[in-house]
């Protein structure tokens, strides 16, 4: 695997070490590293175990929770028109609940024990 570094940076990896129309410093071989292992973090690849890339998929699961929780929203209205049984409507509030909880997690927060939906 083939990595090309510009200012210090990751900025393309590939498996031939070709990097056609590509402005860069050097070329490096990584044997100890496949192309797998990297992810692209604001422009530039780092290994998925780099503090950046664990930020970032920490930042896009936060991301995806909070759209779950938004497209939720119409669930107690639903519930208020008798579309769902109370056992249906508590595995919701619960599920709402478990969003919540993870969200507050990854950002570092302890639940604050509100027991607010």
């Amino acid at each position: 695997m083939y990595k090309a570094i510009k200012d210090n940076k990751i900025i393309a990896i590939n498996e031939s070490g070709e990097f056609p129309c590509l402005v860069y410093d050097e070329i490096v071989e990584d044997t100890e590293h496949l192309s797998s292992e990297y992810v692209e973090v604001g422009g530039e690849f780092v290994l998925k175990t780099d503090e950046k890339a664990i930020a970032q998929e920490k930042q896009k699961r936060i991301d995806e929770l909070k759209q779950l929780l938004a497209d939720a929203d119409y669930w107690g209205q639903k519930y208020l028109d008798g579309e769902y049984s109370s056992e249906e409507w508590e595995q919701k509030v619960a599920l709402r609940k478990s969003w919540r909880i993870e969200i507050r997690e990854l950002e570092g927060e302890k639940e604050d024990g509100l027991g607010i939906d």
